[in-house]
């Protein structure tokens, strides 16, 4: 997708519209980093008029640090309330950060009310540390994440930024310039994860790093991997249990100019420079507007698990596939001179297609709704009119829509019918196995597919297609198959239900994927999958009662190939001719 359908950014940039390839230049989102630096007042944070804004932030510097420099660098541990009940799936993001007093209860409250039970907001380095690596300003802080606490809503900090003192990019002058040495930030974000253990229930890493409006002085995935593998263990080590989520990319194209990177292939880099294993679940902005969620395979929407190319398929790629995608910001704008207007009642649509999707995936995370109420009235900037309500606290249509469509319900009880209901009940035994089902039937992110989950079987599922019939995986195979991405892996979907091997000693499962895949398992190997020419080659020797016995690896890449380890040896693809080596 383009900036076309985007929120406004902070200054003219080169685009291309979706479409039409007529370039087009105009301002994009505005930047909420315009408050980097300036202190905590009593203003109402998102009505602010951008002059007032940059007049309180070029006056900061003189205010922000008033008796905090010197403070110790191990701050003493914040003792405010725990979180105490559970939070809904749902959330909002504001720069919360910026309001005190009234102003910030009354809207914490108007959160409450609207039923949320996530609130994202910026821990901005640039601002707790500002003048030196000893000083400290926790109070603004403190109060957010007591009065979210106290609320039982669920914080989700956003680490970024990078102060005066941090070593920065030469000449990078900006609080947005990314921090050059890794473990300058990661110290930051021990501290604070030591701070708010128990309190902050999961930590961002960035927002928006593939554009150069947020990671100066333009994107750069080595170097934002490296601050990943830097703050993951420094964050996990203070707080075990708190999520880590890798930044929330943009809505973007890859420019030649190096100003933007897509979100699919600012993931597929992640990977390639070495930060698998160092996020919980990825962060994903899946801005759309005008277009329907879910209906154009150019946004970003599509491009989590339905594009050609998409985040979903990476991440099963990397064994990834069993870990969430987060929507940290999704919204539609209504102001009428904005690019990807929407009126007031599809702005309500809009939202409201988007969770009801959202709560379909069985990869989804929680979602954060940008934002509660109008930033403004001037036209000008689209930025001004994504609320829920609007400037003057009034309700636009989507205010009472979302809160419907957010409000836990009670739930009816899970049904199975059709082709999956015959499976369960006429296989003799599975139904004894399986337990009653957990969900009602789903349909399959690609859409071809039906399945349902159950309580039983360390994990049983029954998946239906047209084509394959309906099937059933469980255990320590179904739970490979998820790690490998589910049907959307390289194994697609079940052929069969678990058999036992003619030695009664492993079990297996057989899939549509790679030119005929399985997964094997036994006792002492586990689940591990082979396909391919490698399975036709395994196969044509015996399977499992052949000279190499059960695998004991997944394929893999080797120089010029692709290997699949066995018990008592390998087998090993060679691009050049097709032929498959035993070794």
């Amino acid at each position: 997708m383009t900036d076309s359908s985007r929120r406004v950014r902070p200054h003219p940039v080169r685009a291309v519209e979706k479409g039409n390839g007529r370039n087009v230049t105009g301002p994009r989102r505005r930047d909420l980093r315009m408050f980097v630096g300036m202190t905590h007042t009593d203003h109402p944070g998102p009505t602010v008029t951008r002059r007032r804004a940059l007049q309180l932030a070029g006056a900061a510097a003189g205010v922000l640090g008033a008796g905090v420099v010197g403070l110790p660098l191990a701050a003493t541990a914040w003792a405010g309330p725990a979180l105490t009940a559970p939070a809904t799936g749902f959330g909002l993001f504001e720069d919360l950060q910026y309001l005190t007093g009234t102003a910030l209860t009354d809207r914490l409250d108007e959160f409450v009310r609207l039923g949320v039970g996530w609130a994202r907001f910026q821990m901005i380095w640039a601002n707790v540390q500002r003048y030196s690596p000893g000083s400290f300003d926790w109070g603004p802080v403190d109060a957010l994440v007591a009065a979210l606490v106290a609320r039982n809503i669920r914080p989700l900090a956003v680490l970024d930024t990078s102060p005066p003192w941090a070593s920065r990019a030469p000449g990078c002058a900006e609080d947005t310039c990314a921090p050059t040495d890794p473990a300058q930030f990661a110290a930051f974000a021990k501290t604070a994860a030591a701070r708010y253990t128990g309190r902050v229930a999961a930590w961002e890493i960035w927002n928006e790093q593939n554009t150069d409006s947020f990671f100066r002085p333009g994107p750069d995935v080595a170097g934002y991997t490296a601050l990943l593998r830097a703050v993951y263990p420094a964050i996990k080590g203070a707080d075990p249990n708190a999520t880590v989520l890798s930044g929330g990319v943009a809505p973007a194209a890859t420019r030649v100019d190096g100003a933007t990177i897509s979100p699919t292939d600012f993931l597929q880099g992640i990977y390639d420079h070495g930060g698998a294993g160092f996020f919980d679940a990825v962060g994903w902005h899946p801005y759309c507007y005008p277009a329907a969620p879910g209906t154009d395979p150019g946004t970003a929407w599509n491009q989590m698990s339905t594009s050609a190319v998409n985040a979903r398929a990476i991440m099963a790629a990397h064994g990834d596939g069993a870990k969430q995608i987060w929507a940290t910001e999704f919204g539609a704008h209504t102001d009428p001179a904005g690019a990807g207007y929407l009126t007031e009642a599809q702005q309500s649509d809009h939202l409201v297609r988007g969770i009801n999707l959202w709560r379909s995936y069985s990869w989804a995370g929680p979602m954060v709704l940008y934002q509660l109420r109008d930033r403004g009235t001037d036209t000008s900037d689209r930025e001004n009119f994504f609320g829920l309500q609007r400037a003057d606290g009034t309700e636009k249509p989507a205010y009472q829509a979302v809160a419907s469509a957010i409000r836990p319900t009670a739930a009816p009880a899970p049904e199975i019918h059709g082709a999956i209901a015959e499976h369960y009940y006429n296989t003799p035994g599975l139904a004894a196995l399986f337990g009653p089902t957990t969900t009602t039937e789903r349909i399959t992110p690609d859409t071809v597919g039906r399945y349902n989950h159950f309580d039983g079987g360390d994990g049983g599922s029954i998946y239906w297609t047209p084509s394959t019939g309906a099937w059933s995986v469980h255990g320590a195979i179904r739970g490979h198959w998820a790690s490998l991405g589910w049907e959307a892996g390289p194994t697609g979907y079940p052929l069969t239900d678990e058999r036992t091997t003619p030695d009664g000693v492993g079990r297996y499962n057989h899939f549509t994927g790679g030119d005929g895949a399985s997964i094997y398992w036994t006792p002492t190997t586990g689940a591990q999958l082979v396909h391919g020419a490698i399975r036709d080659r395994w196969a044509s020797m015996g399977w499992e009662l052949s000279s190499l016995g059960y695998p004991v690896s997944d394929e893999y890449a080797v120089p010029g190939g692709r290997r699949s380890n066995f018990q008592h040896g390998s087998l090993t693809y060679r691009f050049s001719d097709g032929a498959v080596l035993l070794g």
